[in-house]
């Protein structure tokens, strides 16, 4: 599972500074898996980024995450070609597009209505809308709130050099749940704290308990967000599973969680897009085999037509299968774009509306029910895509990665599509 535990303060620029910034400016390195082999790692990053034996171990030992030093973008980009070639998701991210969630204020009162969310103020009025497509990242995870910092005196008496700083430590008299939403073109970060949110949007299905209402909120965001990418600890969460499995153990250790999960999305979605742009430009000169390898930024990215993604998915699968080297990374980055042409068509389908939670012992409605098997659909590739690029080591061989997108595929090809349920 891709979760971030390190503390890695992206508002501050602590770390090893690893020279002068060059003309492209500071880079800095993403890795959204932790490796099976960790000497392997080790051994490129200290050929790639000239660590020692010591910060090399520290660094790989923090992984999935995004390393703390500032590099140049010639290191980070040798160290994101050298990592993925041990089948490890890499991305070297310039300082400018690195996501800064913070500072940020809390949001406190959100409608959500058909075309997408509106932050309210104070006194009831949109301050901004936001498209249900924008919205790319939604995390939510059990983190510490109202923390009161305790001064301890120190009472030795005898001391050959005494100090007058007393011991600091910090308190969480409560924990409780907190969501980031993050949103693209352009960027936004919306963060809220369980406690101090107005559930009024939610109707009848608001209650006295703001752990139940912002649950039920939950809901009712994810089942409008299709398209939005649900981090881990936000998945454990709608599945009510043990708090144990989204809980951190500080609001920035949260943070880092999200933007390392923000930074995933982007990167998938664009070697999705660059892969697909690439096999269109080459399909009509080259040999599949000839297809494999290689990107190329500054082709057009033209969003395709279902169900193109999926034939144009299992043909590269074949293709790897062939070649007999597993691509486990890529074929997350692929699934990706299926996940978005499914999403889109939902949305884009007229008449279909996002399912409602089915209450317990009330039998599912009839015309919700293949809207609820589309979002399965959904969460599934999403799943997946996850352990491929996270944990690819969990795949015993490539078919059976194969095998497993077959499986959901099948449920989409034997389900009616949007448009056809929706009319």
């Amino acid at each position: 599972m891709l979760q971030s535990r390190s503390e890695n303060p992206l508002t501050e620029t602590t770390g090893i500074e690893t020279g002068q910034p060059s003309a492209d400016g500071r880079w800095r390195l993403a890795v959204f898996a932790a490796p099976t082999d960790r000497d392997a790692l080790i051994r490129v990053m200290r050929r790639t980024l000239e660590f020692n034996p010591i910060d090399a171990r520290i660094a790989v030992h923090a992984l999935p995450g995004i390393l703390p030093e500032w590099l140049t973008a010639d290191q980070a980009r040798r160290a994101a070609d050298a990592i993925r070639s041990l089948g490890i998701e890499s991305a070297a991210v310039p300082e400018a597009d690195l996501p800064k969630l913070l500072p940020t204020s809390t949001v406190h009162r959100i409608n959500l209505n058909q075309e997408g969310l509106e932050v309210l103020g104070a006194n009831g009025e949109v301050t901004d809308r936001i498209d249900w497509d924008r919205v790319a990242v939604v995390s939510v995870a059990d983190v510490p709130l109202d923390l009161v910092r305790h001064y301890v005196p120190d009472r030795t008496s005898i001391r050959a050099a005494p100090h007058s700083k007393p011991l600091v430590t910090d308190t969480a008299k409560y924990t409780g749940a907190e969501m980031w939403i993050v949103c693209e073109d352009p960027f936004r970060a919306l963060r809220i704290d369980h406690r101090e949110m107005n559930y009024a949007s939610l109707g009848q299905d608001k209650r006295e308990s703001a752990t139940i209402s912002f649950l039920r909120f939950t809901h009712h965001l994810v089942q409008h967000a299709r398209c939005a990418w649900l981090t881990p600890t936000a998945r454990a969460f709608l599945d009510r599973a043990p708090a144990e499995q989204y809980r951190f153990d500080s609001q920035q250790q949260h943070v880092d969680a999200t933007t390392l999960h923000v930074l995933l999305v982007r990167h998938l979605r664009d070697q999705a897009s660059d892969n697909r742009a690439e096999d269109c430009s080459t399909e009509a000169s080259e040999p599949r085999t000839t297809r494999l390898s290689g990107n190329n930024r500054n082709r057009p990215q033209t969003p395709p037509t279902w169900p193109e993604p999926v034939n144009e998915l299992r043909t590269w699968a074949r293709d790897v299968a062939q070649l007999g080297q597993p691509r486990f990374g890529e074929l997350g980055a692929r699934i990706e774009l299926v996940r978005q042409a499914l999403a889109r068509r939902c949305n884009e389908a007229p008449g279909d509306s996002p399912a409602t939670p089915q209450r317990a012992n009330e039998p599912p409605q009839p015309d919700t029910e293949g809207a609820v098997q589309l979002t399965d659909c959904l969460r599934q590739l999403e799943e997946l895509t996850n352990r491929l690029v996270a944990s690819p080591a969990g795949f015993s061989s490539w078919s059976e990665a194969v095998s497993e997108l077959e499986s959901v595929l099948a449920r989409l090809e034997t389900h009616p599509s949007p448009a056809d349920h929706s009319g």
